[in-house]
């Protein structure tokens, strides 16, 4: 590391305990500058969320982490809930998007429930399922051609339990790879 970096203090995995240092200029930031609409956290475990809830004065709006964990990690995802948190996605694209032309049954069964919701296209389908989920996703604009935005929330209906349930499965589906 540069010692700059080396200079601002203790190492998290020497101290696991430091990043409350940092939380608490988060919290003053967002207190005492309403320009700064909300905080959050990236890659924390359930262990990292019980030790901030017990430290914090302001609990984090959003949680960014990777899409496997709203699948696969149902402690720390009941903690998300719990506090009403947003969990927000990092690798949707690269992780579920970009592999879809990998499973042709998949792509056949996306695309006829495209056509039974009246979507445009299986993206857009898909993240219409993130966002029905309340799970928000980054994107980079490179990636945003593949994407009816202007239409996404307002053109796909709102899926039923079986619909979100089936989705929802063919999304795991993609990120575990098989």
């Amino acid at each position: 590391l540069p010692s700059y970096v080396k200079e601002a203090g203790p190492s998290p995995l020497i101290d696991r305990k430091i990043f409350l240092d940092s939380w608490r200029v988060l919290e003053e930031l967002f207190i005492h500058h309403h320009e700064i609409a909300s905080i959050g956290v990236s890659n924390f475990s359930a262990s990292d969320w019980s030790l901030l809830l017990k430290n914090c004065r302001i609990i984090p709006h959003i949680h960014q982490g990777h899409a496997r964990e709203y699948f696969e990690d149902l402690e720390l995802m009941e903690i998300l809930h719990r506090h009403g948190v947003i969990f927000q996605a990092y690798d949707v694209y690269e992780d579920v998007f970009a592999k879809v032309d990998e499973f042709d049954n998949l792509s056949v069964r996306l695309s006829e429930v495209a056509v039974d919701l009246n979507v445009k296209n299986i993206s857009t389908l898909i993240l219409a399922w993130f966002l029905q989920n309340r799970i928000g996703v980054v994107m980079t604009s490179d990636h945003m051609g593949d994407f009816d935005i202007t239409s996404t929330h307002l053109a796909v209906r709102p899926m039923n339990h079986e619909q979100i349930q089936y989705l929802g499965d063919m999304i795991h589906f993609l990120l575990r790879g098989r």
